[in-house]
């Protein structure tokens, strides 16, 4: 059974997007934030589109943890809002670094 390439993005697992994070190297203490929102949107969601801003919404709508995160909400936010990108012939997430 051979994989074919799909050039339409699909949807993005919040496992996926953790995984992607480590791998990029955040600091454990913003994955352990993120870890904790994430905790509280996939009470009501299981995975997100990987449109610009879609997760970013999801925890402003699902997560009062993040909706109370003061000193580094802005730096969380950037990375609730990084593009997504789908590549090869798994159409697998990955960041984009401009």
């Amino acid at each position: 059974m051979s994989q074919e390439y799909n050039p339409i993005p699909r949807n993005v697992m919040f496992t996926e997007f953790l995984q992607l994070l480590e791998e990029d190297g955040l600091p454990a203490s913003h994955l352990e934030t993120v870890r904790k929102i994430f905790a509280e949107i996939t009470q009501q969601v299981n995975e997100f589109g990987p449109e610009r801003g879609a997760l970013l919404a999801l925890a402003e709508a699902h997560s009062p943890f993040y909706r109370d995160l003061k000193a580094e909400k802005d730096f969380i936010s950037g990375v609730l809002n990084m593009p997504i990108f789908f590549h090869g012939v798994l159409n697998m997430p990955i960041f984009f670094h401009g």
